[in-house]
């Protein structure tokens, strides 16, 4: 059970008030005449105090489970950590031997959590303190701590008076509980100091150069992620910064473990956090930076997952905790969107990737009076929409448009990297015309924001997955999970603006959906629809894996050519007869194996910073591309959800419907 920070008056009725000692918690296992010593890391120290252990080992009725403070005292006979320290370390027998004549240590017990085979814990602070006395004969060595029964104030002004760092106020009827830090237990510092993690350290300079110059110091948030609060470089002699710099060499790593990465990183060693360093400071800034921190001793003794700045509350609900909690791709997005930095370096799913070029602009302002969007927006874009995208681009291989410069740059179709592809991005082999070739799928977090961070705007998918079905002829990627159409307005001067919207010819082609959607009536046939995030329409007719692709697109054909037929004039089957005649494009192609269509929730290389996002059928007309962005589908997600979620179970079987017919 671990004590926190006072949060308003600490003097109360009801409470009790022990003095803090300046030592290393312990935790005293007596059973059987036998003592074991254990510290608050659950480290078995027995055999670093072999003359405490003995002496505890007679000194209890029956079993017993002890709680207290192991100290040792200075020349003016007041605990000292320092002088502790000179017995912490010890492993050598010969050393320990020579110590316990040298440096002599107390035990000072202040709670018992078992005896005599009963579990303590839901007993009352008060209960338990009479059975420690009933259950614990005192020595020379261990000794029950005395605590005041009124007034904190001057419980607390006796404790400095007499050498103490302050005092543990404690809740008279509360239970003990094990390996949480409580309210019910506040500890009253008579200096402002504190733990924190060393995450880091800068180079030194003079007379420092073959050292370090100062430490970079963080502390946990709730969330788990690692603040950074600042570096101290005051309070080292040489000897000290020779000792720390041997304790982290160890521990060197190249990613920053700060969730905000420091302003100043030049020359800086970064640290895995495991370190704990006590640090005296006169106060907090306002952006959570301590002021004038003095550096005081490292804290073998402390759990670096202890080291919290703001400890969970133990009357938190489950409920506000639950409502409160952030999926790992909310905490991604934000923790993107929140650095100032132009690079930020981030664990995702257990892969540090590095974010780079963060400022850089990739959609100016827009036509429809937008702001622009930064390579910085759009990651963190990117990994709040994760859920959804990822949901649809699950197995399948991808084909991606990438545009280093953004939407004024010069995009390139990649299918095949020249980069090095990290472990963490699934590959698949496909056969065509008898070659087997490499793709590459995006079935994971890290996979998405890697190939995000290398420019890519256009995911494009396989409308199959790379598994394999039950009936043995269908091998993986051979059956679509869809039937598609792919409904788009062409005029002839569509090349002099390719990258920018028309509402004119958007209106066109949700007049020739709503003709699809009767023909899919008619045969009893759902389609999924989604803005192609230009000027366009794709509908998705789920189904179920037993048509391959060619039986699908004959379909698909099948279906187009009735459309046409009921609409003569108005739409075709023919790219180039679209465009010169200023036709609506039915295009049934995209159903050929290998072939692609983007994918919901991507974004597409326009000014207006579009999306290619479900609607649904009530939406048609009413609803542009240019209400989807990358702005606004974030919001429109957390509306409605995703409209394609659910679209499994809406498949059919096609085959079986085409053997009724």
């Amino acid at each position: 059970m671990l004590a926190s920070l006072p949060e308003g008056e600490y003097s109360r009725p009801g409470m009790i008030y022990e003095p803090k000692l300046d030592g290393m918690r312990a935790l005293a296992f007596v059973n059987k005449g036998q003592c074991r010593l254990v510290s608050r890391r659950f480290i078995d120290i027995t055999d670093q105090y072999p003359s405490l252990a003995a002496e505890l080992s007679g000194l209890t009725t029956g079993d017993a489970l002890l709680d207290g403070e192991i100290i040792a005292l200075n020349e003016k006979g007041r605990p000292s950590f320092q002088h502790l320290q000179q017995r912490m370390n010890l492993l050598k027998k010969a050393d320990i031997t020579r110590a316990e004549a040298t440096v002599p240590v107390f035990y000072f017990v202040f709670d018992i959590v078992h005896a005599r085979g009963f579990d303590l814990c839901a007993m009352p602070l008060s209960q338990r303190k009479e059975v420690l006395s009933e259950s614990l004969s005192q020595s020379d060595r261990v000794r029950i701590l005395s605590y005041f029964e009124e007034d904190g104030r001057a419980a607390y002004e006796a404790c400095i008076e007499n050498g103490f760092e302050g005092i543990v106020a404690k809740k008279f009827d509360s239970s003990y509980e094990p390996g949480r830090r409580s309210t019910c237990w506040i500890k009253v510092k008579a200096q402002q100091t504190d733990e924190f993690l060393i995450g880091g350290y800068k180079a030194g300079q003079g007379s420092r150069s073959t050292t370090f110059g100062a430490l970079l110091l963080g502390s946990y948030q709730r969330d788990g992620s690692l603040l950074y609060c600042g570096s101290v470089g005051t309070g080292f002699d040489q000897r000290l910064l020779k000792d720390l710099l041997e304790a982290m060499k160890p521990l060197e790593q190249k990613a920053c473990p700060f969730i905000n990465r420091p302003e100043d990183k030049k020359n800086v060693t970064w640290l895995k956090p495991e370190l704990v360093a006590e640090i005296k400071f006169m106060d907090w800034t306002r952006d959570r930076h301590l002021r004038t921190p003095v550096f005081l001793r490292l804290r073998d003794d402390k759990d670096p997952v202890d080291i919290c700045l703001e400890p969970v509350r133990r009357n938190e609900s489950k409920k506000s905790k639950q409502k409160s909690a952030k999926s790992p791709a909310q905490e991604l997005s934000e923790l993107i969107a929140g650095t100032g930095e132009d690079r930020l370096e981030a664990v995702v799913e257990g892969d540090t990737l590095e974010f780079s070029h963060l400022s850089k602009i990739m959609w100016p302002v827009g036509s429809t009076a937008i702001g622009a969007v930064t390579k910085r927006d759009y990651l963190a874009y990117i990994a709040l929409v994760s859920p959804y995208r990822l949901a649809h681009l699950q197995d399948r291989p991808l084909s991606f448009l990438r545009s280093p410069e953004g939407v004024t740059g010069k995009p390139f179709y990649q299918k095949h990297w020249n980069l090095d592809l990290p472990d963490f991005v699934e590959t698949c082999l496909v056969e065509k015309d008898g070659e087997s070739t490499e793709l590459s799928m995006c079935n994971n977090l890290a996979s998405l924001m890697w190939f995000t961070q290398h420019s890519t705007i256009e995911f494009h998918a396989w409308l199959s997955r790379m598994i394999a079905y039950q009936k043995e002829e269908i091998g993986p990627g051979d059956s679509p999970d869809f039937m598609v159409f792919d409904l788009d307005c062409h005029s002839q001067d569509e090349d002099k603006d390719k990258k920018s919207y028309r509402r004119d010819s958007f209106l066109a082609t949700c007049e020739a959906a709503a003709w699809l959607k009767e023909a899919l009536d008619q045969v009893k046939l759902e389609g999924l629809m989604k803005t192609s995030g230009r000027n366009g329409l794709h509908v998705y007719v789920p189904m179920v894996n037993t048509l391959e692709h060619e039986e699908a697109r004959i379909l698909a054909e099948t279906i187009c050519r009735y459309v046409i037929q009921k609409h003569p004039g108005r739409v075709t089957v023919n790219a180039y007869g679209a465009k010169q005649e200023g036709l609506i494009l039915l295009d049934y192609s995209p159903n050929c194996r290998g072939k692609t269509l983007v994918a919901p929730y991507s974004a597409r290389l326009m000014l207006e910073q579009t999306v290619s996002a479900p609607i649904e059928w009530s939406e048609l007309g009413d609803i542009l591309p240019i209400d989807l962005t990358i702005s606004t589908v974030p919001e429109r997600i957390a509306g409605k959800g995703d409209l394609w979620a659910d679209w499994q179970k809406r498949r059919k079987d096609l085959e079986s419907m085409l053997r009724r017919k």
